[in-house]
């Protein structure tokens, strides 16, 4: 079994890190200032107070890690569901295993229409993201490579957007993103979305690194049973507080290791 080491922040959400090194058995030790230890298999939440440092640090010295953040369905501020993921920084992995009854399946739907005249939406990722991929003026670049490729209006949609997604989406001909959670929530609402290769989306989408005027307007649209194991195969990668506490996401994320190995 693998020995843990859970590089814990009190400053924001100390209970969700009292829950993994519980069960996880994980070593405590304080983010701030910490270094990747030389052994063991590393558990980082988040990107702030110094984790962004250590995930930057995981990127270029690769050693086993367990990134945690928010889930993909029904997490967020105020929540206590947290995504658990292997070696990267959303899931790429779907387990061969039937698991989706353990929660609510997602609810997915039809392909929405797209008009001549609907808009595509960018999302841009976070300066800690920028900086974790060495993005650069992502947004700058992905808003010239626009213009050239299409005549849709292209609108912006940044983190916090008070806007719910759902009208966000009307009229939305696709979502251009880097690793937003918006993706996820786009393909399952019916609106097809371009996204890099670190996205969970990614198995649905097209490509952000060879996007062109067809994937634009062509973008990829996997019918509805497809997304939906997809979309299951995701809520097996995130998990509540006490299943964190009590071992259960432990064994499935080790499960899940094996699998993909």
């Amino acid at each position: 079994m693998p020995d843990y080491t859970h590089y814990i922040s009190y400053r924001k959400n100390a209970h969700h890190g009292e829950a993994v090194i519980e069960g996880f058995n994980a070593k405590r030790v304080p983010v701030e200032n910490a270094r990747i230890a030389d052994h063991g298999t590393h558990i980082v939440g988040g990107l702030q107070f110094g984790s962004l440092d250590l995930m930057i640090e995981l990127r270029a010295n690769p050693k086993p890690f367990l990134f945690m953040d928010r889930a993909y369905f029904g997490g967020g501020p105020g929540t206590n569901m947290l995504r658990i993921v292997p070696n990267a920084y959303q899931h790429h992995w779907m387990p061969q295993v039937d698991r989706w009854a353990r929660v609510r399946q997602p609810n997915i739907s039809e392909w929405q229409d797209s008009k001549p005249s609907d808009a595509i939406m960018v999302v841009p990722p976070s300066a800690a993201i920028c900086l974790l991929f060495d993005l650069g003026d992502w947004l700058k670049d992905t808003m010239h490579a626009l213009a050239m490729l299409t005549d849709r209006p292209v609108f912006i949609s940044y983190k916090g957007d008070r806007q719910p997604l759902v009208e966000r989406l009307k009229n939305c001909h696709a979502v251009v993103t880097w690793t937003s959670n918006v993706a996820v929530e786009a393909v399952c609402a019916g609106v097809p979305a371009i996204v890099s290769k670190h996205s969970a989306a990614r198995p649905m989408c097209c490509h952000i690194e060879t996007m062109d005027q067809h994937s634009i307007e062509n973008p990829k649209r996997p019918d509805k049973t497809i997304r939906q194991t997809w979309a299951n195969g995701l809520t097996w990668g995130q998990f509540s507080l006490e299943e964190i506490r009590n071992g259960t996401a432990r064994k499935i994320i080790e499960a899940g290791m094996e699998v993909k190995a």
